[in-house]
């Protein structure tokens, strides 16, 4: 069994100070990894989040009254904003792209991990956005490392912090593995 006690504090050999589990749970998911790539997969996992963004603008057609907002989301490569709020007056950008009254409706798509709102209105107006976010999921765990030369050489790889830490996928009880899903969802 791989229990904390001994992906904590115990050790392999007695060269070898790096936890690691000693039923060899931890080479069978390095085995695992290899056979299908699951760290791979999941560097690829993309995350989707619908977020809806309101701003006021003054009523004017003032410079000084003008907006601008730098919008960014945690590990973002990629926005599609819209908007179905129809104004006139309303002159603003939104990324690389102007958008006027008459394009009210509007949905457009941004590349890159930020975009700029900026721009005014000839009357007090608050515009409603729906920002849909495209990031690279931060998927945890799947980690793995080569043994120490003094280790055995028939292990190339073992599983670093295998139930010591969460893992996409893998259900730990008690320091043992219990569950596996690969699924894609948990």
């Amino acid at each position: 069994m791989c229990y904390l006690s001994c992906q904590a504090d115990g050790e392999w050999t007695s060269s070898y100070s790096v936890p690691r589990c000693p039923d060899q749970q931890d080479v069978a998911f390095s085995d695992l990894d290899n056979q299908l790539t699951v760290s791979t997969a999941l560097a690829k996992v993309i995350s989707t989040t619908v977020v809806h963004y309101s701003f006021s603008m003054a009523g004017s057609d003032r410079q000084s009254d003008s907006v601008y907002i730098v919008y960014q989301y945690p590990n973002a490569f990629e926005y599609l904003v819209s908007c179905t709020q129809y104004s006139v007056g309303v002159d603003i950008t939104i990324g690389p792209y102007a958008v006027y009254s008459e394009l009210l409706p509007f949905e457009i798509v941004i590349g890159g991990p930020s975009f700029e709102i900026k721009g005014q209105s000839v009357r007090l107006l608050t515009l409603n956005l729906t920002i849909t976010v495209y990031s690279v999921a931060a998927v945890s765990g799947w980690s793995f490392e080569k043994p120490p030369v003094s280790a055995t050489s028939n292990i190339s790889a073992y599983a670093t912090g295998l139930c010591q830490s969460p893992w996409s996928g893998v259900t730990c009880l008690k320091g043992k593995v219990v569950g596996l899903n690969l699924k894609g969802s948990e």
